[in-house]
């Protein structure tokens, strides 16, 4: 891409964000790109039954490494509008889900009909859906199920009929749930979190979530504060620019003015932060005994290009397009 094509490029990005200080046009016009593009322009993953089980068993995997036991309690942060990686969680065992959002945006039907798939899926002990089928998740060592984690007794009493119905009515019954059921929603969490919550989780997780979080070291607080001693979490972070540049990690490059402008009034978006704050943050939070995996993309940038505030990201930072952070509750 030459000079004038990114210059070009800027200016589409900035004219956007523009537009979302008048949400009516802002509507027509990625509603007029859906119908063009099939795409809209949302930066959420649509979820469905295949990716929830897919996310999930890469979590359940990433909790099996660090030799705990199994957990009793989870919370996710940012389910988006579907609480489909939850119910995977239930279906082998958990015994309690927390989402946890800024929005609420839930979708009742989405709910239902993953929760039909999914145990299905389990019934059948499907393999794991691979990196082929889905490349951001990356590759595993081996796509079977993981029966040396989810036994055939485990999974016999997860999918119990009773249990099913149990789960089934909870999710039904959101709206009116008083925090004892197997499944909590709070959005927006800020306003007020699941009574008991606080200390009761052994593990955490988010999927491509942290990366649009403007308050880092608040959020990684939180899940210190939720999860119980020694517990752990999970964040897949996803390092790219979201189409907010040509070059994938290409956002570096601009300085805070021009980001404002890009940015406009959306109040979800990306935060730029590198892979050393975050880990930064945990640590600063709390956290430690992390394990970092690491997937690098290829790139032309050199530090000289890199705005300011940007100029000491380490080799690492730069070229890391995807990270699966594990850490422990210290």
């Amino acid at each position: 891409m030459n000079k004038i094509d990114q210059k070009i490029f800027l200016a589409r990005k900035i004219t956007a964000g523009f537009l979302t200080h008048t949400p009516l046009l802002t509507d027509l016009l990625l509603k007029g790109r859906k119908r063009m593009t099939g795409r809209s322009g949302s930066l959420t993953t649509d979820a469905t039954t295949s990716y929830c089980y897919a996310v999930w068993m890469r979590h359940l995997l990433s909790w099996h490494k660090t030799g705990a036991r199994f957990p009793a309690a989870i919370a996710e942060i940012g389910p988006g509008n579907s609480l489909g990686v939850g119910l995977a969680a239930l279906l082998c065992g958990v015994d309690r889900y927390h989402g946890l959002d800024t929005v609420a945006h839930m979708d009742d039907q989405k709910n239902e009909e993953i929760f039909a798939g999914l145990i299905e899926l389990f019934r059948s002990r499907a393999p794991i859906p691979d990196h082929e089928e889905y490349p951001d998740l990356g590759a595993l060592p081996s796509y079977r199920f993981p029966e040396h984690i989810l036994s055939a007794e485990r999974m016999k009493g997860a999918l119990d009929t009773r249990r099913l119905d149990q789960i089934r009515r909870n999710l039904r019954n959101l709206s009116r749930s008083d925090g004892n059921g197997m499944i909590a929603y709070s959005a927006p969490w800020h306003q007020g979190l699941t009574p008991g919550i606080i200390g009761s989780c052994d593990w955490i997780f988010s999927q491509f979530v942290m990366e649009h979080v403007d308050d880092l070291p608040g959020v990684y607080e939180l899940c210190h504060r939720l999860l119980r001693p020694s517990g752990g979490m999970s964040h897949h972070i996803d390092f790219r620019s979201h189409w907010t540049s040509y070059e994938w990690n290409g956002y570096w490059t601009y300085g805070d003015l021009t980001w404002k402008l890009i940015r406009g009034k959306r109040n979800y978006f990306i935060n730029r932060a590198p892979l050393s704050e975050h880990i930064a943050c945990m640590k600063t939070a709390g956290f430690g005994q992390l394990e970092v995996q690491r997937t690098e993309g290829e790139t032309c940038l050199t530090q000289k290009e890199l705005a300011s505030r940007f100029r000491s990201l380490t080799k690492d930072d730069l070229q890391t397009m995807f990270a699966i952070i594990i850490a422990r509750k210290l």
